[in-house]
């Protein structure tokens, strides 16, 4: 069995990536994204986005048309409300979003993927599985 190295892939992120994130967050995390195989299913690439701040899975919510405009307050200030992550999580709309978003490829070209899990969104992030299947060989 040959198995490309986990360096041969290709992966892209780039959601509510603000230039310099410490800057907006000086007191919080900012969002990240993680990268795992399944030693099980060599062909499957998992990758983990996680959110930042709460605040910033409002603003996304508002841009993607999920939540209402006016939660963004005039002073730039967001209205976070508890419920959000639900809301935004059993959307297809932030599922194509996170497809649209990340990427992963390997020597043959982009794998599919598919958003596994969103629930807990806002503590556990969202899922997206990618099939790669020039990663295994028999």
């Amino acid at each position: 069995m040959t198995v490309l190295p986990l360096a041969a892939l290709a992966v892209t992120a780039s959601v509510l990536a603000p230039a310099a994130p410490a800057a907006t967050h000086p007191s919080g995390d900012p969002q990240t994204v993680s990268i795992t195989h399944d030693y099980q299913r060599p062909e499957v690439v998992r990758v983990r986005w996680r959110v930042g701040g709460a605040d910033d899975l409002t603003l996304l919510g508002v841009s993607l048309g999920l939540l209402p405009p006016d939660r963004t307050l005039l002073d730039g200030a967001v209205d976070y409300r508890a419920t959000d992550p639900a809301v935004i999580a059993s959307s297809e709309v932030f599922s194509a979003y996170l497809l649209r978003q990340t990427a992963v490829a390997d020597g043959s070209g982009a794998c599919p993927g598919a958003v596994t899990q969103s629930k807990g969104l806002a503590r556990a992030g969202a899922t997206i599985d990618y099939t790669c299947p020039g990663r295994s060989t028999r």
